[in-house]
């Protein structure tokens, strides 16, 4: 629910549009223009009354709540957007994930695309997360992944920190190497 809004939430749908609903009251408070995609993912910024908005098809809004207005819209390579989390260390940097497995940052003082990583995962990103106050992202994916990006580098990409991944399919064989290892 976004910061501040005591007993609220956002709710966005599949054709496209976001709605502010009071839980306590059971109301509907305001129904926002429809975006004309699917909405995949809500993310709330550190800014108040400011939210991130992923669509099936690609398009990526930063919106303000308090005036339904767009504040930025970006368009991220190929697939639907399936995560996405704002950095809180004090840069203006959004993280964005694809159904294809590709993670995009953006620099959102400058608005524009800062890193491509069409590969990041071999399959659908389903969350990705920044830490709070750090400069590391998490990542996690269908292909049975975990990352851990870390954006240390003068160009604002990240680099991979840490991985654990098991297998990205079901095994199609596994033996017994010795009495006490089983390798699949």
């Amino acid at each position: 629910h976004p910061f501040t809004y005591l007993n609220k939430v956002l709710l966005g749908d599949a054709d496209g549009g976001v709605h502010l609903l009071n839980f306590r009251s059971d109301k509907c408070i305001h129904s926002f223009a429809s975006l004309g995609s699917a909405i995949t993912v809500l993310a709330q910024s550190p800014a108040v009354d400011v939210v991130g908005i992923g669509c099936a098809d690609g398009k990526v809004l930063v919106r303000s709540v308090k005036y339904d207005e767009t504040l930025m819209e970006f368009q991220h390579g190929e697939g639907s957007v399936t995560g996405m989390s704002f950095r809180t260390d004090d840069t203006s940097v959004l993280a964005t994930a694809s159904s294809t497995g590709g993670l995009y940052v953006w620099n959102l003082e400058e608005e524009r695309l800062t890193a491509s990583l069409p590969y990041a995962h071999l399959r659908a990103i389903h969350t990705c997360y920044f830490l709070q106050g750090e400069p590391l992202l998490v990542t996690c994916g269908a292909d049975n992944a975990l990352k851990v990006w870390i954006f240390d580098q003068d160009s604002g990409a990240p680099r991979l920190l840490r991985e654990r991944s098991g297998h990205s399919a079901p095994p199609t064989r596994v033996r017994y190497y010795s009495q006490h290892i089983l390798l699949s």
